[in-house]
């Protein structure tokens, strides 16, 4: 057998590792979830409700990052379902929003929301969308929370536009963060490569922005 070969014959074996444990692991993160659930309504000392929160929260990480695990390696595979059509960016953000506005409450986060009146629309998939959005503001709670703070900006300039996420966190280094956070920010990258999209971190002590950029086709 080739180098070349057995090169790709282990990384498909990794990728088929991935995929099953990641399916292995979903119900038993379940029923753990429910069992806290079930617990958290039950009276208890206020340390052992502390120690359920902390939990929880590590259990929901843990989570996030099996199913990240398991989209990253559809996409390698290019076996994560594509459907583009025309998306009203400002129509789907303001949803999109709403949906993590409690947990932005939660966290004592300010949220700026500037989006035009009129609409303003991309060629993609809806719920690849949805996905970078979501993992963005994961990324935000999970490490720029201190700044208390998250901004979304969509802005069109010709056959341009634009969307920013903004936070008020120390800022961080762009390799580094990817490994702390790494399958989400992956997931990030190659969805937008696959759309067509291009986007960029700029990241200071007072803050990151990450920009993703869109240009309308001819």
């Amino acid at each position: 057998m080739k180098a070349g070969d057995r090169e790709q014959q282990e990384e498909q074996l990794r990728q088929d590792l991935i995929m099953s444990l990641s399916h292995d692991l979903r119900t038993p993160l379940t029923t753990v979830r429910t069992h806290i659930y079930q617990m958290k309504n039950e009276e208890m000392a206020l340390n052992v409700q502390q120690s359920l929160e902390v939990i929880d929260t590590k259990v929901e990480f843990v989570s996030d990052l099996i199913d990240n695990l398991f989209s990253y390696t559809l996409l390698l595979n290019r076996k994560y379902p594509y459907r583009e059509e025309e998306v009203d960016m400002a129509r789907f953000l303001r949803k999109s929003i709403a949906q993590w506005y409690p947990l932005f409450e939660e966290e004592n986060m300010e949220v700026d929301i500037q989006l035009p009146s009129q609409s303003i629309y991309w060629r993609g998939d809806v719920q690849w969308l949805e996905r970078i959005i979501d993992n963005l503001c994961q990324n935000v709670i999970r490490h720029a929370k201190e700044g208390n703070f998250i901004g979304f900006r969509l802005v069109q300039e010709h056959d341009l536009s634009s969307l920013t996420i903004s936070d008020k966190g120390s800022g961080f280094n762009k390799n580094s963060h990817t490994k702390q956070n790494g399958v989400g920010l992956a997931i990030v990258d190659a969805m937008i490569k696959e759309m067509g999209l291009t986007w960029s971190i700029h990241s200071t002590k007072h803050g990151t922005d990450i920009q993703i950029v869109y240009k309308a086709s001819d």
